[in-house]
């Protein structure tokens, strides 16, 4: 049935009431869901009820453009139309300043753009949607009357879009979160599978060990994918391992005339074609014709490419973004590999002569299990120092980050006076330029007549230097430095050697690094799920992606509500009803909180809280009580002098999580309903218990019984208020 208006009060009142009402039902709309798709939609849909107008869109900002995601009213599809702010003024006013457009008359209006689908819109309102203190998006009517909008219309406008920007904030915190939680998830498995097997890498002593292991554990990264190994010789790759038929691929290509190959030779780093077919740099021949998606990573070693790791498979976007990371990392791994067990070879073909050579890669692969142990950041950092010794020896040694154009000195070992955190900016130090910048080692064996060194003050009695690249993710991210008082004190055979050992250190760091970002990531997901969730429940949804029902033997529930402010709403505009209700329901919050209360929910001006629920209480009633008499006194205290009535009462209840779309945690029960009717049924100012609760405060409570009191759908009953603690 249509509500009828009240002749009684003026038509501006009775307009302002159906607009505060229209506003809180399309306040309840849009909060009814946390999926921006849905949010967009019901935008679009709600507002209608606000301002009347022949067509209606939705644009989002991205970048200098606004588009358009929601339309209603035109004759043909605008789904998806760029408009570039430059082009648009009023437009480009409203996202850049912040300021709403009221156009009544567009062809006189030198703000107005036209497009083949406004041909015939004569009337214009766009109001600015704000999402986290900036214009990310607008809102626009359209009518094909001149005047045909109104200062009061561009308001309601302007209050609808503050309600739509509330709504698409909250749709994407949780799309973040949900975003952030599966995106934890992976980097945590990439990592983990990672460090499993680095250790198990270095440590195969055989190339054909290495490469078949290869093909067993990628399998980690990328179940059903198919895999192929390819390595590099005088300029020509050669598929060496493949889990494809011989005929699917062509076993050897020159790498200069083979493009894909040019170019990862070239950048070294990863590519990842998502569909070959809508791919032009994708060249298609008849082996590969099968192959839909495809993922290249090359295989470094010294900073350069000396093969690659393929994944392919038949399907389109089999392989997401997310890999490429890992799947890096871990080719990195196979480049030290293949490189330690050539050495093992051929330490093997020299026994006697290559005797220290062998013992070097023995001691590579123990440096490598002990750099792989941990993947705290520090930890590693330590590591690398400490077992940098059993490499090289050295007087004095340093680990150094590249951080924009300066080498930090994140680790040192052997110096007179502390140096850790000292910032050598690479323009004052050649060698150290060179190494970051080219990716090439320095050897200084005379430190006195190089051009090449600048001394600092805790360098100037060294006489030798070598300093090798830490190379990260394919670029060069720090430097190991180690240093002799002797002349003439390293070899070359020493400068490999501390390059394979800064090989394993890059690879420790990013494997570090990968794990402190999954870290930053779970903790992101952590925040915006407990914003939603009482703590316990978060964690046990994150932990088991679901929350188990469960029946409470004794537990107080709280209801309060705000005498008169129903009332209150509809003399009021939106914005003094929302600020006055977000006051006292964040009030009501800190006092639960304080009281060890659990908040359930609101429920318009209805606020419910529960005790002894996620906790044990020695007695939740009572904390409820205190809780309650609280809020009236802080109300009270409150400019526009609230009174607050009070209802509670304990018992058995159920709980539990619902919604896919929108997680909502609740309670249920007899319980639930009885403190509610408490409340409804109570008096201002006062907090009524039933007996129940009664029996369980009166020890340490003023108060008086008000008889039996006829609840809503319980009865009489027999309810107590309760005016003071003892």
């Amino acid at each position: 049935m249509t509500a009828q208006p009240d002749l009684t009060r003026p038509v501006a009142d009775q307009d302002q009431q159906m607009l505060t009402r229209a506003y809180a039902e399309v306040s309840a709309a849009l909060n009814s869901t946390l999926e921006l798709d849905d949010v967009l939609d019901l935008i679009l849909d709600r507002l209608a009820g606000v301002v009347p107008f022949s067509r209606g869109t939705i644009m989002i900002a991205d970048e200098d453009h606004l588009e358009v995601v929601r339309a209603k009213g035109f004759q043909s599809e605008i789904i998806g139309l760029r408009l570039p702010l430059a082009d648009v003024p009023n437009l480009n006013r409203v996202v850049r300043v912040g300021e709403s457009s009221l156009i009544n008359d567009v062809e006189s209006s030198s703000e107005w753009t036209k497009t083949p689908a406004t041909e015939d819109v004569m009337s214009n309102m766009t109001a600015p949607i704000r999402a986290g203190g900036r214009v990310v998006g607008a809102v626009a009517v359209d009518s094909e009357l001149k005047s045909a909008f109104t200062p009061e219309l561009m308001k309601r406008l302007e209050g609808f879009a503050d309600q739509a920007g509330n709504a698409i904030r909250n749709a994407q915190l949780y799309q973040e979160s949900k975003s952030a939680l599966i995106a934890m998830r992976e980097q945590r498995r990439m990592a983990q599978i990672l460090t499993e097997i680095s250790g198990e890498l270095i440590n195969q002593r055989d190339v054909d060990a290495v490469l078949d292991f290869i093909l067993d554990r990628i399998s980690g990264f990328a179940a059903g994918a198919a895999v192929s190994v390819t390595l590099i010789e005088d300029g020509v790759a050669e598929v060496v391992r493949s889990t494809v038929d011989a005929e699917a691929l062509v076993k050897r290509m020159i790498v200069s005339e083979t493009p894909i190959f040019a170019e990862l030779v070239d950048s070294q780093r990863s590519m990842l074609i998502e569909d070959t077919r809508a791919s032009s740099g994708w060249e298609r021949t008849r082996e590969a014709d099968w192959i839909r998606s495809y993922l290249m990573t090359p295989i470094r070693f010294e900073g350069l490419v000396v093969g690659f790791v393929s994944l392919m498979s038949d399907q389109p976007r089999a392989f997401p973004p997310t890999l490429v990371e890992p799947l890096e990392a871990f080719s990195t791994q196979v480049g030290i590999a293949i490189h330690n067990a050539g050495l093992f070879a051929a330490s093997e073909l020299a026994r006697e002569a290559e005797h220290d050579q062998r013992l070097f890669v023995e001691a590579l692969a123990e440096v490598s299990v002990a750099l792989n142990s941990t993947l705290e950041l520090d930890d590693v950092l330590d590591l690398i120092l400490d077992r940098v010794g059993g490499v090289v020896p050295f007087t004095r040694g340093s680990i150094m980050l590249a951080d924009d154009g300066y080498l930090e000195v994140a680790r040192a070992k052997g110096f007179h006076e502390p140096i850790v955190g000292l910032r050598l900016s690479l323009d004052a130090f050649p060698n150290l330029s060179g190494v970051i910048r080219t990716g090439e080692s320095s050897l200084i064996n005379d430190i006195e007549s190089s051009s090449q060194w600048t001394h600092t003050p805790g360098t100037v009695d060294l006489l030798s230097n070598m300093t090798a690249a830490i190379r990260a993710g394919g670029r060069v991210v720090g430097a190991i430095a180690v240093d002799s008082e002797t002349k003439g004190a390293f070899t070359v055979e020493m400068v490999k050697r501390l390059e394979a050992f800064a090989a394993q250190a890059g690879n420790a760091i990013r494997n570090a690094r990968l794990y402190q970002e999954s870290e930053a990531a779970r903790n992101q997901a952590d925040s915006l799920l407990r914003a939603i969730l009482p703590d316990q429940i978060a964690e046990e949804l994150k932990t088991t992606d679901r929350v188990e029902p469960r029946r409470h033997e004794d537990v107080a529930v709280l209801f309060a509500d705000v005498v008169g402010f129903t009332e209150y709403s509809d003399r009021h505009d939106p914005e003094v009803v929302l600020g006055a209700l977000e006051e006292i329901v964040t009030l009501f919050e800190g006092i639960a909180e304080r009281h060890g209360l659990e908040k359930i929910k609101t429920i318009g001006d209805s606020f419910m809280a529960v005790s002894g629920l996620l906790s044990p209480v020695m007695i939740p009633d009572l904390q409820c009580v205190k809780a309650g008499l609280d809020m009236i006194a802080a109300c009270q205290d409150l400019g526009s002098n609230w009174t607050v009535r009070v209802g509670i009462h304990s018992g058995e209840l159920v709980s539990g999580v619902l919604g896919s779309k929108k997680f909502s945690y609740d309670v249920w029960g007899d319980t639930v309903n009885t403190a509610a009717r408490l409340q409804s049924s109570g008096i201002p100012a006062g907090v009524c218990v039933s007996r129940t609760s009664w029996n369980k405060v009166a020890h340490v409570c003023h108060g008086q019984s008000r008889g039996n009191v006829t609840l809503k759908g319980k009865g009489d009953m027999e309810v107590y208020v309760v005016e003071a603690l003892r």
